[in-house]
């Protein structure tokens, strides 16, 4: 297995590394020559690089999508290049669809993925990931037709865990909270809206090993069932 990670390195990645079986590479994937040191001969390709972060996308829209978008070319170039055999993941979002609800108060939930994708406002960075993302998603399914590879997509909604950092969901929840100093109610009891990274973990794994399809593309909006 091999990780391309620029992240934190902490003592549950470093455990990680102690493993025979995983070697790690540091690279920039928006730098074409990068991909040279990642190889070949990959049965299972897992793409969740991203520029990610919901502060980010109002403070650095315009190298969100210049480098995400990058990225995701290089990512099938390189696949079709020097992995042609080998599956990959692509890792979308929710936010693709989200924004259906904001312009038009509709948003059927469950969602089925041929739910249209919408961008309220293009002029907001708020946007910015929802649109590298439906760039993303068109990218990998017209590559996988015309140069006939495998592929999945996953659109994931709130990921939590115990090492995502600061900058996502759960965490600015519990920051705007605490500088309050008040309780807030209104998340308690939405058991739907988010995903323990270790439940999607298994099931990214499983979306991934289906022998019997070249190309799909897959919704993961909650838990299906409670979890303690």
């Amino acid at each position: 297995m091999l990780i391309i990670f620029p992240g934190v390195r902490d003592a549950d990645f470093e455990a990680l590394l102690v493993l025979p079986n995983v070697n790690l590479v540091e690279v920039d994937l928006s730098l074409k020559e990068s991909w040279e040191k990642v190889g070949e001969g990959y049965d299972y390709v897992y793409h969740l690089a991203a520029v990610n972060g919901t502060r980010r996308f109002y403070v650095m829209p315009y190298d969100i999508l210049k480098n995400d978008t990058v990225m995701n070319i290089n990512a099938l170039e390189w696949l079709r290049a020097k992995n042609p055999k080998g599956k990959i993941m692509f890792t979308s979002s929710c936010e693709i669809y989200g924004g259906a609800r904001e312009a038009f108060n509709a948003l059927k939930i469950p969602t089925p993925e041929n739910v249209p994708l919408v961008i309220p406002d293009v002029s907001n960075p708020r946007w910015s990931y929802a649109g590298v993302k439906m760039i993303g998603e068109q990218l990998f399914i017209h590559a996988a037709k015309e140069h006939d590879f495998r592929m999945s997509i996953v659109r994931p909604h709130n990921f939590f865990g115990p090492r995502e950092g600061h900058e996502h969901v759960i965490p600015e929840f519990i920051i705007r909270s605490l500088k309050r100093r008040t309780r807030s109610r209104s998340m308690v009891n939405r058991k739907n809206d988010l995903i323990a990274i270790s439940t999607m973990r298994w099931r990214r794994c499983s979306l991934s090993w289906n022998p019997r399809r070249r190309m799909e593309k897959f919704i993961t909006l909650a838990r299906m069932k409670s979890e303690k």
